[in-house]
């Protein structure tokens, strides 16, 4: 992956001109929840988080660009455990007793590499669609269960540095004048690394999101 990105950045530069570049704004509001592999866990519902930065499109050709940015993405879940396990907190294990459900709340740095591709100008309005993977580091770890063993604590250990996911966006953009245009639509994203540490399941985190923005 590290060198996918460095091929576009080297190869952007003798593409055309910084006229093709796009900058924009994001604040995705968006449900997330947790999709686990065996009978022994199960999803209890979606928490709502966040996804927000800076966006950046390099036009190749008029309708069609190499996608990528940086933000902050709020995700997470809930997960009832049918059996008792040990979530590792700091320098202990915290035991969650059978039947309990877990609130994960996570944050990562997303790095999106994606195409996107958008209709000609009808009216002030163009449509969009924006496809690719989203690499993800991990920089922050919390969860609470209902028999309060967990309070928000950090279990960084239990939960791996590194994820990714696929995505497929959907939207408008809504022209203001030159450059300048509000964005929004729909995002579906699903992941495909293991999210936790444990050896015996596999977790990925799906998610729902509001796309909203502004484009430069």
């Amino acid at each position: 992956m590290k060198k996918t990105f460095l091929v576009l950045l080297i190869f952007i530069p003798f593409v055309g001109s910084a006229q093709s570049l796009r900058f924009s704004l994001l604040a995705d509001p968006q449900f997330s929840w947790m999709i686990p592999d065996t009978k022994t866990i199960s999803s209890q519902g979606a928490v709502f988080g966040i996804n927000a930065g800076l966006g950046m499109d390099y036009y190749f050709a008029e309708n069609y660009a190499f996608s990528t940015g940086l933000s902050i993405n709020n995700i997470g879940g809930k997960l009832q455990y049918a059996d008792t396990i040990q979530i590792p907190v700091g320098v202990k294990n915290i035991t969650i007793p059978s039947g309990n459900t877990i609130t994960y709340r996570l944050q990562y740095i997303n790095i999106p590499l994606g195409l996107k591709f958008k209709t000609n100008e009808i009216g002030y309005v163009t449509y969009v669609a924006n496809l690719g993977i989203t690499p993800m580091i991990n920089i922050r770890d919390r969860a609470t269960d209902v028999s309060a063993s967990l309070d928000n604590d950090n279990i960084a250990d239990a939960i791996m540095l590194f994820n990714m996911n696929y995505f497929i966006n959907l939207g408008v953009q809504y022209s203001l004048g030159g450059s300048t245009a509000l964005t929004g639509g729909v995002g579906y994203s699903s992941g495909f690394v293991d999210v936790t540490s444990q050896a015996v399941d596999k977790i990925n985190i799906k998610t729902f999101s509001i796309k909203l923005g502004i484009l430069f």
